[in-house]
C-alpha cells in the first residue's frame, strides 16, 4: 500500500504551557518594554550566549536590525553597499532608506551563495560595505570575503535571517562580519511571530544601531559613549522595539534550537541520500566548509543534462501536478532582485528621492535588466522546494517522494509540447 505524504506540518511547533505565560503577562500588564528588561532582555542575551558575542539588540522585526545595521555602519549618500540579488528583498532594500546605493551581485552556481569572486569586480572607490545571506541555511565561505573586505576596508554585515544554528568552519555564522542580523519571523527556525535580532563585538556599532528605533529609555541605558548620548532622547524617532509576546515566544523557541536543528538534519539527510539516486534532480550540494546547516529550505535542482528541458514554466507545472498528488513541494516564490521593478525602473517613486536605483554601467547609470545576473536567473529557473519538516519524521517517505517526482518528471519530459 502506498505511504501517504505529509503535506505540511504546524509551524512553530506548539509551546506546552506557553498560553499561561502570556496571559500572566497580561494579567500584569507586562505588554510593552522601554528598556532593556523583560523577555527582551532575556532574549538578548540568549543570543549572546549561543553566538559568544558581546551585544544583541531585538527589533520589531529583521527588516528593523537590517536598517538598525546599515544606519550603525554609517551608510549615506555616495556610498555602495554589495549585495546579493538572489536573496530576500528586506536584505537590500533598507540600503535606499540610508540613502545609499545597493549594487547587486550575482551568485555561485553551485548553492546560489555569493563568493569572493562574484563581488570582487563590483567593488569601487564608493564601495562602503557587503552584505551577504546565508541562502537557506547554507553558510556562505565568509575566509576569502573577509580578506576581500579588509584589503578594500569593507564594512561585513551577514544576513542570517534564514542560519539560526548554521555553523561555518565550527563557527556560528553571525560571528563573522562586524555587524549580523536574524529574522524572528513565523517560518524562521526561531519564532518570535515577528521580530529581529542584531548582534555586534563593536561597541560604537551597537550604540548605533541602538539610536535608530530605542530611543529614550533603552538608548538611555545602553549608549555610553559621550558623543553618541546627545541623541538618546530621539535617535531617529523610529519605532523598533520588540514586543513582549514576540520576545517571550522567540526566547522559548531558542531553548530547543539544537532539537530543532537534529531534527531537521535527520529528514535533510534523508533528502540528500535519496535524491542522490534521482534520474533528473539533484540534491544541494555540500561544502567542506559547512559544517552546520539548520535547513530553513531543502533546495532541489534539475540535473544538467535535463535543464533545457525542465525549467521555468515546466518546473512550475512539475510541482503543481506534484501539489495536487500531494507531494510536499513547491517553487521558489521570489525571482532574483534584479528582475523586480524596484530595481529595474530608475525613476521608481517610492525610492529616496536622492537615491535612485541605480546600476553603475561605464560613466552611466541605468536600470538592471533580465540577463544582468545569468547563474542567479538560471540558479532560480531550475530549483525547487522540498518541505523541510522538523517535528515530523519524513524518513519514511523520501523514497517514495523521489521516486514520484522522477515519474512526474518523466511524463512531462516525454510529452508532446
Amino acid at each position: 500500500m502506498e505511504a501517504k505524504l505529509p503535506v505540511t506540518e504546524i509551524w512553530p511547533p506548539p509551546l506546552p504551557g506557553i498560553g499561561n505565560v502570556i496571559q500572566d503577562m497580561v494579567d500584569r500588564g507586562e505588554t510593552s518594554y522601554y528598556g532593556e528588561e523583560g523577555w527582551a532582555e532575556k532574549l538578548e542575551q540568549g543570543f549572546e550566549a549561543l553566538l559568544n558575542m558581546t551585544y544583541a539588540l531585538s527589533t520589531s522585526s529583521g527588516t528593523a536590525a537590517l536598517h538598525s545595521a546599515f544606519t550603525a555602519a554609517n551608510l549615506g549618500p555616495g556610498d555602495e553597499v554589495i549585495c546579493p540579488t538572489l536573496t530576500y528583498l528586506a536584505t537590500v532594500t533598507p540600503v535606499f532608506h540610508v540613502n545609499a546605493l545597493p549594487c547587486l551581485v550575482d551568485c555561485s552556481p553551485i548553492d546560489g551563495n555569493v563568493t569572493a569572486d562574484t563581488i570582487a569586480p563590483k567593488i569601487s572607490a564608493k564601495t562602503r560595505a557587503i552584505v551577504v545571506t546565508h541562502m537557506w541555511g547554507h553558510p556562505v565561505d565568509m575566509d576569502p570575503i573577509l580578506a576581500l573586505a579588509k584589503a578594500h576596508g569593507l564594512t561585513v554585515i551577514e544576513d542570517c535571517s534564514h542560519a539560526h544554528g548554521t555553523m561555518y568552519k565550527g563557527k556560528h555564522v553571525g560571528t563573522f562580519g562586524e555587524l549580523a542580523v536574524f529574522s524572528l519571523q513565523g517560518r524562521k527556525l526561531i519564532v518570535a511571530g515577528q521580530g529581529g535580532i542584531l548582534v555586534t563585538n563593536h561597541e560604537e556599532l551597537y550604540e548605533r544601531a541602538v539610536l535608530p528605533g530605542h530611543f529614550r529609555v533603552r538608548a538611555q541605558q545602553s549608549v555610553k559613549q559621550q558623543h553618541n548620548r546627545r541623541w538618546v532622547r530621539t535617535g531617529y524617532g523610529l519605532n523598533y522595539r520588540i514586543h513582549p509576546f514576540a520576545a517571550c515566544l522567540a526566547w522559548h523557541h531558542l531553548q530547543n534550537i539544537e532539537r530543532y536543528i537534529s531534527l531537521r538534519e535527520r529528514n535533510c539527510n534523508a533528502l540528500i541520500e535519496a535524491f542522490a539516486q534521482s534520474e533528473y534532480f539533484e540534491p544541494p550540494s555540500i561544502p567542506i566548509y559547512a559544517t552546520r546547516i539548520s535547513w530553513y529550505n531543502f533546495k532541489v535542482r534539475v540535473k544538467q543534462n535535463y535543464r533545457l528541458l525542465l525549467r521555468d514554466t515546466q518546473l512550475d507545472l512539475l510541482c503543481n501536478r506534484a501539489r495536487l498528488a500531494g507531494l510536499p513541494v513547491s517553487r521558489p516564490s521570489n525571482p532574483p532582485l534584479h528582475l523586480e521593478v524596484l530595481f529595474q525602473e530608475v525613476s521608481f517613486g517610492l525610492r529616496p528621492h536622492n537615491c535612485p536605483n541605480l546600476c553603475p554601467h561605464g560613466n552611466a547609470f541605468r536600470g538592471y535588466s533580465c540577463g544582468d545576473m545569468p547563474i542567479a536567473e538560471e540558479f532560480h529557473n531550475t530549483t525547487f522546494n522540498v518541505e523541510v519538516f522538523t517535528e515530523v519524521d519524513f524518513v519514511p517517505y523520501v523514497r517514495e517522494l523521489v521516486q514520484r517526482l522522477d515519474a512526474l518528471a518523466n511524463m512531462l519530459v516525454h510529452e508532446p509540447r
